[in-house]
């Protein structure tokens, strides 16, 4: 997460410094230059992963830029009330950009296609791994493509 944050993770753009005859464009879209600012929230495809975590966790997740992406996660954090919600809300950003971050590199390393349902599996199962390992005495499942948390 350091690197996502201090923008310096290795994009297709910041690899052409030293492979200036290498392409520069999206993997995941191929619509514009694959920057951390693009990938993690201009692409069209991360979008997409972004509106579904929003829609089936009922959160905002529409930001326009990492600054943004950064304010929201924050944002989900204060909102929430007890501990084990404020444990799941702490690690949605980052399992998400985790899950664009997998794709992203599966594509170019193992040429699988990007797949929004691939992501949003990725970015579930770094979600509850991540979870119980924050909320040890929670219950934490996926049912129906849905979290869900149980316990005292």
């Amino acid at each position: 997460m350091w690197l996502l944050y201090k923008e310096r993770l290795l994009t297709r753009v910041y690899r052409s410094k030293w492979a200036p005859n290498d392409t520069t464009v999206c993997i995941l879209c191929g619509a514009a230059p694959e920057t951390v600012q693009h990938l993690f929230s201009g692409c069209e495809v991360t979008r997409g992963l972004w509106s579904m975590i929003g829609e089936k966790m009922g959160l905002d997740t529409s930001f326009h830029s990492l600054e943004e992406m950064w304010a929201a996660g924050k944002a989900m954090q204060q909102g929430a009330g007890d501990g084990w919600t404020k444990t799941v809300l702490q690690i949605i950003v980052p399992a998400g950009a985790w899950a664009i971050w997998r794709t992203r590199n599966e594509a170019i390393f193992r040429g699988l296609r990007p797949y929004l349902e691939n992501m949003w599996d990725m970015f579930l199962t770094s979600l509850l791994d991540w979870g119980r390992g924050l909320a040890r005495a929670k219950e934490i499942a996926i049912r129906n493509g849905h979290l869900m948390v149980q316990g005292p």
